[in-house]
């Protein structure tokens, strides 16, 4: 990755010189892949499921979509901000502040406001609880 005054954050290759990088939005998705497994706790929370329970299908096609849905979205909107900094219609700057605010305000909105509330919705998705 490089820091440019100019071009902000980007990573360089041969055959990517004018800075329009894909790699960038994986950020995103994995912000959005938090956000899905977040989800998917609370959801399997609220219909009080088990880690080792079976599924429905209808269940089994929910959890995939709340689990999937959220990082292709985050995907989706961090390829457009990227576009919109490549046509000079948006700073790297303000890219930095969107990312970060939206992040900021899905977390909150979330309940997740710090490291230990993530592993706690892990353990309550039978991730991490040592079994």
């Amino acid at each position: 990755m490089v820091a440019d005054a100019d071009k902000g954050l980007y990573v360089t290759d041969e055959s990517n010189k004018d800075g329009d990088n894909d790699l960038i939005d994986l950020i995103w998705a994995v912000l959005g892949c938090l956000a899905g497994v977040a989800l998917l706790a609370k959801w399997a929370e609220a219909a009080d499921i088990s880690p080792h329970e079976k599924l429905s299908t209808g269940q089994g096609l929910l959890m995939l979509s709340t689990l999937f849905a959220p990082p292709v979205f985050f995907y989706k909107i961090g390829e457009f901000c990227r576009k919109e900094v490549i046509r000079d219609k948006m700073s790297w700057e303000a890219y930095w502040v969107i990312l970060s605010g939206i992040a900021g305000a899905l977390f909150t909105f979330l309940g997740l406001t710090g490291v230990d509330e993530l592993l706690e919705m892990l353990k309550t998705i039978g991730i991490g609880d040592g079994e």
